[in-house]
């Protein structure tokens, strides 16, 4: 049986792939820097691998090399544009660089590609609040609320932080829907029985 170091010294060309699932399984084991030799790898053999370059970039940015993540991103972006969770994760590592401003823009690439991407929505409010842009947080949380109504946990948090504020009324609002959101999960069933 080979070793992991066998199978990155050995891997063929055409079997880049195979050093960037070794690479995710790796991540997946906390194994961060032998994950990084494979994205390494990986890149190596086919440096036009935008999913290793952006895997590896989130693993350098979960271990600190905030620079070294953002130069992966910028290549998984380079190979390919509308990679909405490369934008995404570019953003991140912005955020640990301080580059607030940057970093928004990430997320309104990720978001321009993908509309829907709540988490990006939800990013790009949390940065905007550190900025104290607070308008422009709610917006953002606003759109999170538009794509994912039934998260009652999103909604409590826009009710303490509209209370915050100093907009009660809509914080009033925001708690109502908590309840509204919870009532409908534990909803009775047509015998009186709590859902699941």
């Amino acid at each position: 049986m080979e070793t992991l170091e066998d199978l990155l010294r050995d891997t063929k060309s055409d079997e880049y792939y195979l050093l960037v699932n070794l690479g995710n399984a790796l991540v997946r084991l906390g194994q961060r820097e032998k994950a990084i030799a494979f994205y390494d790898r990986a890149i190596e053999l086919n440096p036009n691998c935008s999913e290793a370059w952006h895997n590896r970039g989130n693993v350098l940015n979960n271990v600190g090399k905030n620079e070294e993540a953002l130069a992966s991103f910028d290549r998984a972006i380079e190979i390919k544009p509308d990679s909405y969770d490369s934008w995404y994760s570019r953003g991140f590592a912005l955020i640990d660089l301080g580059k607030q401003e940057e970093a928004i823009a990430s997320f309104d690439r990720a978001i321009a590609i993908k509309p829907d991407f709540d988490l990006a929505w939800n990013c790009r409010g949390r940065v905007l609040v550190k900025l104290g842009r607070y308008d422009e947080a709610v917006a953002a949380f606003d759109r999170v609320l538009e794509i994912k109504p039934d998260d009652d946990d999103l909604w409590f948090k826009m009710g303490i932080f509209l209370r915050f504020l100093g907009r009660d009324e809509e914080a009033k609002v925001s708690f109502g829907r908590v309840i509204q959101t919870i009532a409908n999960k534990v909803k009775p069933d047509k015998y009186g029985a709590e859902n699941n």
